[in-house]
């Protein structure tokens, strides 16, 4: 199905990983779901967080049913990180490993899904009310300033734009073409940003 694109947002979860914020307790009642779209717009999954006690979630189409999502953090201030491939999506939680999910386990429905191309998001306004922000999966600079060198996409640029080591910055600006004028601005502005 063709998916309205009100909340819908262009991102290649292949190429970097996204991050969820949410605030919710188990128990809450609250849900986080969202959709991964193709360049045409065609729904090809998604993921469902569910915030009860405890907290469960459901990676379509995969699955048909929820799953209990053992040991995760207490806290209510959550970050949720997103990374799917061609072969696999995993899904940790502050860090923790929620789930590592090799479609090729699972079927061929599940494979032939959600092994395409990820072109667009969208956060299901209609059941999301759980996911507060998002934003690119940000890294440390960690390397030789002077090497000029980006570990993710594997092109150099210029870091004397004010890059300095231990920056955290995130890959957007190195995949478009961009000055590194305009790619040091992109990292420095590495916010969250609503999700709907």
């Amino acid at each position: 199905a063709v998916v309205s694109t009100q909340s819908t947002g262009e991102y290649d979860i292949e190429s970097q990983a996204l991050q969820i914020q949410t605030d919710s307790l188990p128990d809450d009642k609250t849900e986080t779901v969202i959709r991964f779209l193709t360049a045409e717009q065609q729904s090809i999954g998604y993921i469902h967080i569910y915030f009860a006690s405890p907290i469960q979630y459901k990676i379509s189409p995969c699955m048909d049913k929820f799953v209990d999502a053992a040991g995760l953090s207490n806290e209510s201030e959550k970050i949720w990180t997103i990374f799917k491939t061609e072969t696999s999506l995993s899904i940790t939680c502050n860090g923790d490993v929620m789930v590592k999910l090799e479609y090729a386990t699972v079927g061929i429905a599940c494979t032939t899904a959600l092994s395409k191309d990820v072109a667009f998001i969208w956060f299901d306004p209609e059941l999301d009310d759980a996911s507060y922000l998002y934003r690119p999966q940000p890294y440390v600079i960690d390397f030789d300033v002077e090497g000029s060198f980006d570990p993710i996409s594997g092109k150099g640029y210029n870091l004397n734009q004010g890059l300095e080591v231990g920056d955290v910055v995130t890959a957007i600006g190195l995949y478009t073409g961009e000055g590194a004028a305009d790619v040091t601005s992109k990292f420095r502005s590495a916010l969250l940003k609503k999700p709907h």
